[in-house]
């Protein structure tokens, strides 16, 4: 575990595990959710009268400042060079659907051909890809409700989607890097060279997905 509470006592202890949780290698953004649960703890642990104040939250240390870096929109002068250089990489696949569809990283290497209807242009959004610390890959559903969606395909996805399918029938079946994965069934067996599959974005708990942004061409 990356610092311990065991014993945070004053405000000076809750600044000190903020910077041990930053020099473990955590985000701001990260440190800022694990004092949150800090916070509530301690607050509860005050209402039910285990602890007489709050070294943490209003009445103390309050969470690190998070600035998240400014999201780049493609414009519409530059989606045409974006799109003519993924036609030549590796993952175009997965590119054009994080480009035209919104998937997030998860969902694309999750996605299977039973989710996938390119007669309608449509495509279903089921699951999603975890890496658990110390396990092999896995797929689950969506956090929320919102997650599990349809989409409409543009036909600039749909060609490419056929071209995969058809090439993935042509040379056999990949074998399946992750575990429980039925390789047939999946729409990317196995990821693409270079992209070791949902990391680095760490959650509680070990989980970890790759933010589609880290589809780099």
């Amino acid at each position: 575990m990356r610092g311990t509470i065991s014993a945070i006592e004053s405000i000076a202890d809750v600044e000190k595990w903020h910077g041990t949780l930053q020099a473990s290698g955590l985000g701001a953004g990260t440190v800022r959710n694990v004092h949150t649960v800090l916070t509530r703890a301690l607050r509860d642990a005050v209402r039910h009268g285990v602890i007489a104040r709050s070294v943490a939250g209003r009445d103390g240390e309050t969470a690190p400042t998070y600035a998240p870096e400014e999201m780049k929109i493609i414009g519409k002068d530059e989606l045409g060079d974006v799109v003519a250089k993924l036609r030549k990489h590796r993952i175009c696949a997965e590119g054009m659907l994080a480009l035209f569809c919104g998937l997030r990283a998860g969902e694309v290497l999750a996605l299977r051909w039973d989710a996938v209807n390119l007669d309608d242009k449509l495509l279903h959004v089921r699951h999603t890809v975890l890496e658990i610390k110390g396990q092999a890959l896995t797929t689950k559903d969506p956090k929320t409700k919102a997650g599990r969606r349809a989409l409409t395909l543009p036909d600039v996805v749909v060609d490419v989607l056929r071209d995969l399918r058809r090439r993935g029938s042509s040379r056999g079946v990949l074998r399946s890097a992750w575990a429980g994965r039925k390789p047939m069934h999946c729409c990317f067996p196995a990821p693409p060279a270079g992209c070791g599959g949902p990391a680095p974005c760490r959650t509680s708990g070990g989980m970890r997905e790759r933010p589609t942004s880290d589809f780099m061409i």
